[in-house]
């Protein structure tokens, strides 16, 4: 080019995206890139997973995540009743694509003439990205790192949120004011060792079954202290005591004899047994005079109960 040739002309410049991309000749680093790429981008499972729930912002007054009955999710905003509960019917939505796509170079953005894929760029962008709502959705909840224990992102009765930390007491259930209380009518506010007998096999729950009450008969007491005692099982063959019979309880009776002749002998009663003849005669005695028992095989009706006591 000779010396007075003007070097000032603008130059049209051709297409040259491969040079600014991965391993190109004058390849761009995102990290000194501005903007937001026109497409959603892949994130590390392993740093997505170590975000905490209780590390997110508090979520809005909206029902996006909350669960349905196709689907799980987050906890309905209490309703701020301590007599109404959750129940299996919720109102539920599905949250919208809120993906927002924002201008870059003209020439190497999204439809631009030397549009610039980023799949072969390596580094991390200056901007936070968005990411595939279908990827996202595909990470469980459980998946995430175990969250703080804190009431952070707890629902309420302004907002929707997570489950409030269990209370560890099985007679307990959560209120619509976020409290974990015994609902009325549910038999758990019976005092510990209460005693009570329940027509069933097994002890319900919250209550330990007594295993030294075994075929008892009961008394029923108005006044006084309750005791146990006795010594036979009421399901048992019952026996009176030995008992010996004196003369005065011997029912009443006579013994008739016919009458002989006073000579000779008569032949109507054995001669063995007369100890005189004559008008009047004893007959000999006979028996130990020992005791006797009378035996008793009582089966009534029954019904089994079952004691139990309250932890």
């Amino acid at each position: 080019m000779s010396e007075t040739e003007d070097y000032s002309r603008a130059g049209t410049l051709g297409a040259h995206k491969t040079s600014h991309e991965n391993a190109g000749s004058d390849e761009i680093s995102v990290a000194g890139l501005s903007g937001l790429l026109a497409d959603d981008q892949h994130v590390l499972d392993a740093e997505v997973k170590l975000i905490k729930l209780d590390d997110f912002a508090s979520p809005d007054d909206n029902a996006d995540l909350n669960s349905s009955i196709t689907k799980h999710g987050l906890l309905k905003k209490l309703n701020n009743l301590a007599t109404q509960y959750l129940n299996g019917q919720g109102a539920w939505s599905t949250p919208p694509d809120t993906t927002v796509p924002y201008a870059h170079k003209t020439t190497h953005q999204n439809g631009g003439a030397d549009e610039i894929t980023v799949a072969g760029l390596s580094g991390l962008l200056a901007d936070d990205q968005h990411v595939l709502d279908a990827e996202v959705k595909l990470i469980k909840l459980d998946d995430f790192t175990a969250p703080d224990d804190n009431t952070d992102l707890n629902a309420s009765t302004s907002k929707h949120g997570l489950l409030k930390k269990l209370s560890n007491v099985v007679t307990e259930f959560l209120n619509g004011q976020g409290g974990w209380t015994v609902p009325p009518g549910s038999g758990a506010g019976f005092p510990a060792t209460t005693n009570m007998l329940f027509g069933q096999s097994l002890a319900p729950t919250g209550w330990t079954k007594k295993t030294d009450w075994t075929n008892n008969s009961m008394i029923v007491y108005t006044t006084g202290n309750i005791a146990q005692g006795g010594s036979v099982d009421a399901k048992a063959t019952h026996q009176h005591g030995a008992f010996t019979l004196a003369e005065n309880e011997i029912p009443s009776h006579i013994h008739s004899f016919m009458n002989w002749p006073t000579t000779g002998a008569g032949s109507d009663i054995p001669s063995a047994v007369v100890s005189q003849q004559g008008t009047s005669f004893s007959v000999d005695a006979t028996g130990g005079s020992g005791s006797h028992q009378h035996t008793a095989n009582v089966a009534p009706y029954y019904l089994s109960v079952i004691s139990a006591v309250k932890d």
